[in-house]
């Protein structure tokens, strides 16, 4: 699972430090989404289907955030943070 989840995000860590580099910083918060739903989505095949489903909304997310690259900080609101307040509201009520 560590191997499955640390190839993606290492990976898009060094393309962000690259596009920091370059000053491209409008497609940091689509790629971060992006790359940690790979991870999440790796990680879910060791792991609950739940956390492969977190990972496809991540994914989803990152990929609707390319459309709209100025509202970053929304998308980054929205999947940090709703999908994971979601996902622990779902989790509780399953498996407690």
């Amino acid at each position: 699972m560590l191997a499955g989840m640390s190839i993606p995000l290492f990976t898009g860590g060094m393309l962000i430090v690259m596009l920091i580099t370059y000053g491209l910083s409008g497609l940091i918060a689509p790629l971060t989404l992006l790359f940690y739903g790979l991870a999440l989505y790796n990680a879910g095949f060791y792991t609950i289907k739940e956390v492969r489903l977190m990972g496809f909304a991540q994914m989803l997310l990152g990929l609707m955030n390319l459309g709209f690259i100025e509202n970053g900080l929304l998308f980054w609101a929205i999947g940090f943070g709703g999908v994971h307040i979601l996902y622990g509201i779902y989790m509780h009520f399953r498996y407690e």
